[in-house]
């Protein structure tokens, strides 16, 4: 990188006026540059630093990072959202400003695949095998890393409030993930509720009236400009160049002098407004049948600015102005000649804007595909939406019918992380409307579409659909997925189809605990699967099998193998993420709680997708807890709780967060707190059909308020494997009170061959020094000082001389429950609860509870107990 970062950043410390660019100058707004100038050197001697900067329109945003980036030694890349531009626009530009200025040489390099596919100067396009899009996030991550060994980057992404969904997941993606020194990451919007990754935030509010005196110069009504534009840079100068008449409407600042415009150069203003900006000046004559000569007037009435080889407004809220003052005629007019000069998706809204029916459906349709093939699955689906949305009003559907239509769509979904909408969709497709509940919200959307006049599909048509249906299904828990999984393979030629159709019989093969049957079904959708993502498919789902039935060892190494697979292939932040939560599992579940560890950092340095990152920050939560890292484990859950209690049409997957939320509370003894997450597990999800969390939560649930309900659920609850069967013996153990039933409980957890599980078996079944010894390796520490303080006979509960029950009351006696409440939890009368507690305080020789729970947390007989 290059040297001379003594003076870093020249901050101008000056009040008042600051000569910058030209001839206009620039006022105020010293905190803002300061701060601008502490994250650049963050940026440049740490790592690379992400701000956003927000502010209402007019508020100065732009003029304040061109400030700022003519301060700085680095090399400004900046790139514009637009409201109708083509997927990843502003990156277009950055990239395009990197090859000018590196050279095309340098920017192949050992080549590109992804980038190719926005610049041909980054080498041939490779062909799609799938979720392609992280591999080009990850390029144009290590391009910017790259290029900041030469020279210190300001990276700049103009107006996020209309960036499409691609830009502002990659503008995120890069917000956590540029960690190399010499790249400073700026965007700037107008407030607007969308995540903005992990920038920091930085808000203009209105200027003094001081700096809008030093803004406006002498002989100005300062305190009218002041009280009328409140505070507002923009309005402030506009309002100034009116004079002392000051119009009834703010549009009308922004539009004076409009009508003074020669009518080749007004024409043109009109066009701009239209297009939307930056632009060419030929593009401009074109739209506006003008000549090229009419921009200078335009130029100097400081309606647009020259910017880069193009044209943009002065300021954006102008453009809106002008734009808002067109004749719905004159719109479609300017619309329709837009269109005409356009392509992908620009093209398609201009003509729809233009009321241009079936060039828009056209053009949407083909804007998709491009889309796809630059895994802007966002704007992919907005384009088929669209396509959806005019199907009924078009002559000519290109030979395609709705089905391909609505599975193209349904695929961008899912893709795109939209697991409801891809739902909705494909039921639409496979006429499958018993799919979802009655009360489900897409269920009305779902019997519209069925409505429709719908051409039947093709054989492999309908294969395709069934095959994704079956695995969102799948996914989600529902009866149905075995039987559309299998029609899927009887119809299915391609291998694709074929291949996900046996993952999904795979998986419900592997839940039913027959794993013997499962694994060839497994080998043979690897074998057939023809693309690395479906392979990578099959093995994330056989992994799980694997875990789910107690097998560790094996679990773990093929999950390792798959996540090393995804790593290579630039599949880093769904499936190598997934396959990493599966392999720190494992580990976890054989007691190598520092290489899970290790597994879970690593992933998670990488931005996973949310749904991701919440499995993995479960696991670090489950290993935090047994450690005793309590606040860690709180703070695991409140990230992942809410992420997983959202999952769309009744999903299971907050099972997870509710296991761990068990073992914070058995951790803590918060019997409330337990009671809470018993009665959400018990009404809202279904234990029968919850796989492999359903016994270990089960289990923890003994002692709650609704044992009773508990214990009946038990009775009814299917076994499946050696693993489901050590959970069986331990919540029988846990029901009965006593010592006798955990030996069946080591002997189980010992044949599965998890350690921690097995600690925990020993200690309730008294055998200390095996428990302790275990305890001690894997670094337990509430459990191993729970064993050694029932190996102290001064602090045994026994030494008390209470009976097992009145140890029970008077756990609850420390918890500050009344004789009511003890009954109520231990379903036994009032008189009796009184009975225990008169019993144990003349045992413990007190008078009263408040002495009792002080003997009682003074020994520390129940801190820490690992029920």
């Amino acid at each position: 990188m290059d040297g001379g970062h003594g003076k870093i950043w020249s901050a101008g410390r000056r009040r008042g006026r600051i000569a910058v660019r030209g001839t206009v100058e620039f006022v105020g707004r010293a905190a803002e540059l300061d701060a601008l100038g502490a994250a650049y050197t963050r940026a440049v001697h740490g790592e690379a630093a992400a701000v956003v900067v927000i502010g209402e329109a007019g508020m100065g945003k732009t003029r304040l990072v061109g400030e700022f980036a003519d301060r700085v030694p680095a090399l400004p890349l900046t790139g514009c959202c637009l409201d109708m531009s083509l997927s990843f626009a502003p990156f277009i530009a950055i990239l395009r400003r990197l090859v000018r200025e590196f050279g095309a040489e340098w920017a192949h390099g050992e080549g590109r695949p992804e980038l190719a596919r926005l610049l041909p100067e980054f080498g041939a396009v490779e062909p799609d095998d799938g979720l392609r899009r992280t591999r080009l996030f990850e390029e144009v991550l290590l391009l910017l890393e790259q290029a900041a060994e030469r020279r210190p980057l300001l990276v700049v992404v103009e107006d996020l409030h209309w960036a499409d969904r691609s830009t502002r997941d990659l503008f995120v993606f890069l917000s956590h993930n540029l960690t190399r020194p010499g790249i400073l990451l700026i965007g700037t919007s107008r407030p607007y509720p969308a995540a903005l990754g992990n920038a920091e935030i930085m808000e203009l509010d209105g200027m003094a009236r001081s700096e809008i005196a030093d803004l406006v110069g002498a002989g100005a009504d300062v305190e009218h400009i002041f009280r009328r534009s409140d505070g507002n840079p923009l309005f402030a100068q506009e309002l100034a160049r009116a004079g002392g008449v000051l119009p009834a409407r703010l549009l009308d600042v922004l539009l004076a002098g409009a009508d003074r415009l020669p009518p080749g150069s007004r024409a043109m203003l009109d066009a701009a407004a239209v297009l939307g900006g930056p632009v060419t000046v030929e593009l401009l004559a074109e739209v506006a049948t003008a000549p090229e000569a009419a921009v200078q007037a335009l130029v100097e009435a400081r309606f647009l600015v020259a910017d880069d080889g193009g044209y943009v407004f002065r300021h954006a809220l102008i453009g809106e102005a002008v734009y808002g003052e067109l004749l719905p005629g004159e719109r479609r007019k300017l619309h329709a000649r837009c269109a005409a000069r356009l392509s992908g998706r620009a093209r398609a809204l201009h003509q729809r804007a233009a009321g241009d029916v079936q060039g828009a459906f056209t053009a949407a349709w083909r804007a998709a595909e491009s889309a796809h093939e630059s895994h802007a699955y966002g704007e992919e689906l907005e384009m088929l939406d669209l396509v959806r949305e005019l199907w009924h009003q078009v002559p000519d559907r290109l030979g395609l019918t709705y089905v391909t239509v609505a599975e193209r769509a349904a695929q961008a979904a899912y893709r795109y992380g939209d697991t409801a909408r891809a739902l909705a969709l494909l039921t639409a497709v496979t006429r499958s409307v018993p799919v979802l509940e009655p009360q489900d919200p897409t269920r009305e959307e779902v019997l519209r579409d069925l409505r429709e006049a719908m051409p039947p599909a093709s054989p492999q048509e309908r294969a395709s659909s069934l095959a994704l249906l079956a695995r969102i299904l799948f996914v989600i828990g529902n009866g149905t997925a075995a039987g559309k999984a299998e029609e899927a393979l009887e119809l299915a030629t391609d291998p694709e189809v074929r291949a996900n159709a046996l993952i999904t019989l795979s998986g419900i093969t592997a839940r039913t605990g027959d794993l013997a049957k499962a694994l060839p079904l497994y080998e043979r959708a690897r074998t057939l699967a023809p693309s690395e993502a479906t392979r990578l498919s099959a093995m994330e789902s056989e992994a799980d099998a694997l875990e789910t039935a107690g097998e560790h060892e094996a679990a773990a190494a093929l999950a390792r193998q798959g996540m090393e697979a995804a790593l290579r292939a630039g599949r880093v932040r769904r499936q190598a993420a997934i396959l990493a939560a599966n392999l720190a599992g494992s580990l976890t579940s054989l007691g190598r709680w520092a290489e899970a560890t290790e597994v879970v950092r690593g992933i998670l340095a990488l931005d996973p997708l949310p749904i991701q990152r919440s499995y993995l920050l479960i696991v670090r939560g489950t290993i935090a807890v047994a450690t005793g890292n309590l606040d860690e484990a709180r703070q695991a859950l409140a990230t992942a709780q809410p992420l997983l209690r959202r999952r769309p049409l009744g999903q299971t997957s907050c099972l997870e967060a509710d296991l761990l939320e068990c073992r914070l509370a058995e951790a803590q003894d918060d019997l409330s707190r337990r009671d809470r997450v018993a009665g959400h597990i018990l009404d809202d999800h279904d234990l029968t059909t919850a796989g492999r969390d359903a016994w270990p939560i089960l289990s923890r649930l003994v002692g709650c308020r609704r044992t009773p309900e508990v214990r009946s659920l038990g009775e009814r609850l299917a076994v499946q494997g050696r693993l489901q069967h050590a959970h069986r013996v331990t919540f029988e153990a846990r029901s009965s009170g006593g010592r006798a039933g955990w030996a069946g409980a080591v002997e189980a957890w010992r044949a599965v061959g998890q350690p921690y599980e097995l600690a925990r078996a020993l200690f309730e079944a008294g055998r200390l020094p095996e428990a302790a010894s275990i305890a001690a390796e894997l670094g337990a520490t509430p459990l191993l000082k729970a064993i050694e303080s029932r190996a102290d006979p001064a602090r045994r509960p026994e030494s008390l001389g209470l009976t097992p029950r009145e140890l029970e009351v008077l756990r609850l006696v420390a918890d500050g429950l009344s004789n009511m409440e003890i009954a109520g939890r231990l379903f036994i009368t009032p008189k009796t609860a009184g009975a225990h507690v008169s019993n144990i305080l003349s045992k413990l020789g007190v008078t009263s509870r408040t002495a009792a729970a002080a003997i009682a947390h003074r020994r520390e007989l129940f801190t820490g107990s690992p029920r």
